[in-house]
């Protein structure tokens, strides 16, 4: 490896670190939700097209006339990304109940005031 390359790129990096070192936490944490959105979305894109994919690897295979290795290591592939996608998905809804108050004031109130109470209606209780 050239060393002027590898000093080029430890002062890049230097600069990107000093660039972002007054970022505050929330920020970076802001920061990497958006990123593994993005990854997130591109992971369902992907299982989205699945068939197309698997298809076209399957053509690219048969042309070439080399095993089934490759049909193999994509279907571990892709099941490895559904079940990344489906535990994040799960770990998402796991957050929003750990976060969820229960009882809370936020569910709506009814505007006539009779919540809780017993109401008898005259035309079924015999009246």
């Amino acid at each position: 490896m050239n060393s002027i390359t590898l000093l080029g790129d430890t002062q890049v990096f230097r600069r990107l670190r000093s660039d972002f070192s007054d970022v505050r936490p929330r920020a970076g944490a802001w920061i990497a939700v958006v990123q593994i959105s993005a990854w997130l979305t591109g992971a369902i894109l992907f299982l989205m097209w699945g068939p197309f994919f698997r298809l076209a690897l399957e053509q690219s295979v048969a042309a070439l006339g080399v095993g089934t290795i490759y049909s193999n290591a994509y279907l571990l592939l892709r099941e490895t990304i559904w079940w990344w996608v489906a535990s994040l998905l799960l770990a998402l809804l796991f957050g929003v109940f750990l976060t969820a108050k229960a009882g809370d004031n936020s569910r709506r109130q009814p505007r006539d005031g009779i919540e809780g109470k017993v109401v008898t209606i005259p035309d079924l209780a015999g009246g």
